[in-house]
């Protein structure tokens, strides 16, 4: 593949920007995120039901230090706040869809779908994090692949989060690979020694996904209980496109 844009995206699980030595530091996460040089970010345990110290919220705070667009995707509201899901991109946003995945008796979960348009290229992502229970886990995974296959093979998809599975032979991954092509298992959880490959990314079409690794830095290790994941995704002539805005059920 000849790409003739390549993106840097980053998937985080940020843990409400506690960080292992219990505190909570939004600033600390802002700088591990622009020292990435990313392009897009997805994060999952975003809190912004209390306001930060220098006012405003967490997701506020971080789109003003990283100077990136931010869209939000709650999955729990409380008063005027909400935690969940957000995205932070470089690149316009336009059409956002928040697609419920909850499943009865269990947490409330979500995927945030939004559309980026890059120059003449259009890239749809979808950013979540699974429950904690199995089969709460393949139903969640049937709903964002019902979702995926609505969108058509037009555009670039990148699916990212906190997948909340490392067993290579669990259900929910190999129907991820079957459908999206096999990824590389990036270990981040716990972060001062991960051991678990439980945050991931997929790119349909597969050869657009190149280098894929956990970023290890010191400032990483300790800012959240999860390592963030960065991958470079390689966009062609074939995502180019003008989309219609979408919607989901």
């Amino acid at each position: 593949m000849s790409p003739d844009r390549t993106l840097n995206i980053v998937t985080w699980n940020v843990h409400g920007c506690v960080g292992r030595d219990g505190r909570r530091d939004v600033d600390r996460v802002a700088s591990v995120l622009s020292k990435t040089n990313a392009d897009i970010i997805g994060l999952q345990e975003v809190d912004c039901r209390n306001p930060v110290p220098t006012g405003g919220s967490q997701l506020e705070r971080l789109a003003s230090l990283t100077g990136l667009e931010a869209v939000a995707g709650p999955t729990r509201h409380e008063g005027e706040g909400f935690f969940g899901n957000a995205v932070l991109s470089r690149h316009s946003i336009g059409d956002v869809a928040l697609i419920n995945v909850s499943v009865r008796g269990r947490e409330p979960r979500g995927i945030l779908h939004a559309r980026l348009q890059i120059g003449s290229h259009s890239v749809d992502l979808f950013n979540t994090h699974f429950g904690l229970n199995p089969g709460e886990r393949r139903r969640q995974v049937q709903r964002l692949l019902e979702a995926a296959d609505a969108l058509g093979d037009a555009t670039t998809l990148v699916v990212i989060g906190d997948f909340n599975e490392w067993r290579a032979r669990a259900a929910a991954l190999v129907r991820l690979s079957a459908a999206f092509g096999a990824v590389p298992a990036v270990r981040t959880f716990p972060s001062r020694f991960p051991i678990l490959a439980l945050d991931r990314v997929w790119v349909r079409p597969r050869p657009a996904l190149g280098d894929l690794r956990a970023v290890q830095t010191p400032l990483a290790r300790i800012a959240s209980d999860h390592l963030p994941v960065r991958a470079v995704v390689m966009l062609t002539a074939s995502s180019e496109s003008t989309r219609s805005g979408f919607s989901h059920p």
